[in-house]
């Protein structure tokens, strides 16, 4: 029973969505782009934000779905299933199709949620398609497992009938405090409710293997960003799986105010936008850190407990903030210290 219920659990939260064709695509004086691949039944819309964001600043912004995660049926009349060769395969033909198409610009893939730990397969996998990953709260370990996965099996079982799916409900329940944001998700009829023994076999598979997946992640540039409000990424968990990262070229960002949704939408700070413009943009020109770097994002009037908690997290990820956080090198926007790369 226990078994079952954390292979239930896990098919829970890779969840991503349905593929898309891979277009030409083209943005005026773009100097980089990013593959966004969304988290727990999200679809591409859910980057339409961030899409919109980084087009001012040169940046393309290109999000897929990925197959066997939106309520969809396949060509046999059954629920289309999880099939992580046809998503690594779509990330790397659109980035081969979006440096065709734009003068070898670099192209990043950035995963949230199960989509930063799925950004990692990619990486391992296909190195020479891509110049870098941004894995944003990656749910490899999360917090609250037993509880969402008993609500799985029931779901699987005895409210097979029942037309949302208790899991799911109850992720979308920790993903954000926005209660309107969290109803419109938990409603979406695209979204899948429930997952499969089989899938759920695949998932336990491929979560074990991370540690290892990161350790062979050593020479392209990667970013992590993790939220402190976050209900569901283990904050610690995260700064773990960072610590694993082969490369030395990898920054750790940490904000005491966000939540489990960064990236997706459009729940990021103006701070963490324009942290990720920097990072990749740096990362194009080949200016990232030699040196695994820490970033904090705080306001100056941090209770010591959440502190606490931020030195706790940096030190498993085996990085200190940088001082021009607190002292020099800082820029002010609304009260909050931001970090210059």
């Amino acid at each position: 029973m226990k078994k079952f219920a954390i292979l239930s659990l896990i098919a829970l939260f890779l969840s991503l969505s349905t593929p898309l064709m891979v277009r030409a695509e083209q943005l005026a004086g773009a100097k980089a782009a990013i593959i966004c691949i969304p988290g727990l039944t999200q679809s591409s819309k859910t980057y339409d934000k961030l899409t919109q964001s980084m087009a001012p600043h040169g940046i393309m912004v290109k999000a897929i779905d990925v197959k066997g995660f939106a309520n969809a049926i396949g060509e046999d009349g059954k629920q289309e299933q999880i099939n992580f060769n046809a998503t690594m395969d779509l990330v790397k033909d659109t980035a081969d199709q979006l440096k065709k198409d734009n003068n070898d610009i670099p192209v990043f893939v950035l995963g949230e949620s199960t989509g930063g730990t799925f950004a990692m397969l990619i990486a391992d996998k296909y190195p020479g398609y891509i110049d870098g990953i941004i894995c944003s709260a990656p749910t490899w370990k999360v917090t609250g497992m037993k509880k969402v996965a008993v609500y799985q099996i029931l779901d699987m079982t005895v409210l097979r009938s029942r037309k949302r799916g208790l899991a799911v409900g109850s992720v979308f329940h920790r993903v954000t405090d926005d209660k309107k944001l969290r109803k419109e998700l938990a409603q979406l009829e695209s979204r899948r409710q429930r997952f499969t023994v089989v899938e759920a076999m695949k998932f336990l598979m491929f979560t074990k293997r991370l540690p290892l997946i990161a350790n062979s992640i050593d020479k392209m540039p990667v970013l992590f960003v993790q939220g402190m409000k976050d209900k569901l990424s283990q904050p610690t968990e995260t700064a773990l799986l960072f610590k694993n990262i082969a490369t030395s070229r990898k920054t750790f960002i940490v904000d005491s105010d966000a939540e489990h949704l960064i990236y997706e939408e459009g729940q990021f700070s103006e701070n963490l936008l324009l942290s990720l413009r920097d990072w990749v943009l740096n990362a194009a020109g080949g200016a990232t850190p030699l040196t695994p770097k820490g970033v904090l994002f705080a306001k100056e009037n941090m209770a010591k407990k959440k502190a606490g908690q931020v030195d706790k997290v940096f030190s498993a990820a085996g990085v200190t903030p940088d001082d021009s956080i607190a002292r020099q090198q800082v820029d002010k926007v609304d009260n909050v210290s931001v970090a210059k790369f």
